[in-house]
């Protein structure tokens, strides 16, 4: 059998065989390179904007300053905040969540999408818009139409509904006031002014629900850890239109910034709502005992040497009376936090935390609670009630608010044991005052109790 040999090529011999078409080739590259600049010229192009945030253990995001005021301010009440960190799994879900998208849109009007017409092809404009919708009432039937904005002179605008059979009559409408169109609803339009701007003479309008466009938004953005062991969070955002990009993500940030400071602002609220009421009591009760001594001293005509007298054995009550009245506090502000925790409602709403407890172990379930409780109320903006991990949240709640009541129970009766203690001491300290006349005796008591309220 005969081989083949391998015959070795002639580059030369082949360049000059296709050089005679180079025509062909140059016509070739130059149609290549035209639809490559064509189809570059009117492709709509998607931006990408990235942003990041950090996650503090605090629980504040460091999206604004005034997130670190208040905390400083709840950190001087006694209120613990927050005091083992936040789940970066727990806020993903929030930073997508449509409830904070919502906002958003609302505030940036992402509902209203605006359109000029180019030689090939439509372009949407955001901030370059001559014409900008700042305050609207539509209804029903005006989502989803497209209606034309057409300049007409320096203080009116033409307002038509797009088509070739409208069913809307163009009408002339002056800018910066509001105009009701028929069947469509109330709206605003502002007319801006710059050089982009001057430009465009017509531009057509849209309106959307603001919740769907949320959840197309919420679903767009996407949320991711930085790294295995990393508390920054990356958000992107990719959108045919840069600087809308750039103030979703911007205003995302300040959304979520805003919900946490609210969130820390409910136990604020129930703190300061439980420290009127405390107020008013003991406010009441206070003027009912300061009246009882103006009354006892003009009716038994009580010297400056009887208050003098009175005053010397006061201060030697006053130490263990002290004692005894901080244990009546806590006690009273025992019965009133057991009070809330009994309501229907208290499984879910914030212990006040105006006040340390003498129990550490109380003070940190009470902690452990006011955050669980945040976390719930922060996944139900992002999920339903089915959530596995709100169900293990109020697991969590529940079995922490059994342990509170069981807390507050021992404690009590610990607080019960010593008052009892303080008070059999002090009523030892009280016989020796039985030698002085009986006047001074009973001042004595009325300015006691003055003193321990």
């Amino acid at each position: 059998m005969q081989g083949f040999e391998e015959k070795p090529v002639d580059l030369k011999a082949l360049f000059f065989k296709y050089i005679r078409y180079w025509y062909w080739i140059a016509i070739g590259l130059a149609v290549a390179f035209g639809i490559a600049k064509i189809y570059l010229r009117y492709q709509t192009p998607v931006y990408q904007v990235k942003a990041s945030i950090l996650i503090k253990k605090g629980g504040n995001t460091g999206a604004g300053p005034n997130a670190i005021t208040e905390e400083a301010a709840f950190q001087d009440l006694g209120v613990p905040l927050f005091s083992s960190g936040k789940n970066l799994e727990n806020e993903i879900r929030i930073l997508k969540s449509r409830t904070l998208m919502e906002e958003v849109v609302r505030e940036l009007k992402l509902n209203v999408t605006y359109v000029i017409e180019g030689r090939v092809k439509a372009s949407e404009i955001w901030g370059d818009s001559p014409f900008w919708v700042d305050s609207f009432a539509l209804e029903d039937r005006a989502y989803g139409r497209t209606f034309v904005l057409e300049r007409v002179d320096p203080a009116h605008f033409r307002f038509s509904l797009a088509g070739e059979n409208p069913e809307l009559e163009p009408l002339v409408l002056p800018y910066d006031s509001l105009v009701t169109i028929p069947e469509y609803g109330t709206l605003r339009v502002h007319l801006r002014t710059g050089r982009a701007q001057d430009a465009i003479d017509k531009v057509f309008v849209s309106f959307r629900k603001p919740e769907p466009v949320a959840q197309a938004y919420a679903n767009r953005v996407q949320v991711e850890k930085s790294g295995n062991f990393s508390s920054v969070l990356e958000l992107r955002l990719a959108d045919p239109v840069i600087d809308r990009a750039i103030a979703v993500l911007e205003k995302l940030l300040e959304v979520y910034d805003r919900a946490a400071i609210r969130d820390k602002n409910k136990v604020g609220e129930n703190t300061l709502k439980f420290i009127e009421e405390r107020l008013r009591y003991l406010s009441g009760e206070l003027s009912t005992v300061e009246s009882s001594v103006v009354r006892f001293k003009e009716r038994n005509q009580i010297t400056s040497q009887v208050e003098e007298s009175v005053g010397r054995l006061l201060d030697q009550l006053q130490e263990q009376t002290s004692r005894i009245s901080e244990m009546e506090v806590e006690l009273a502000i025992l019965d009133g936090v057991e009070k809330q925790l009994l309501q229907d409602k208290a499984p879910y709403e914030p212990i006040p935390a105006t006040f340390r407890f003498s129990s550490s172990g109380l003070n940190g379930l009470i902690s452990q609670f006011n955050e669980a409780l945040f976390e719930r109320e922060r996944l139900l903006k992002s999920g339903t009630p089915d959530n596995p991990a709100v169900l293990d949240l109020e697991n969590r709640i529940a079995s922490l608010h059994r342990a509170i009541l069981q807390s507050m129970k021992t404690l009590r009766t610990e607080i019960v044991t010593g008052r009892d203690q303080l008070q059999a001491r002090t009523e030892q300290l009280l016989a020796r005052t039985r030698s002085i006349p009986r006047t001074e005796r009973d001042f004595l008591e009325i300015k006691r109790q003055q003193a321990i309220k």
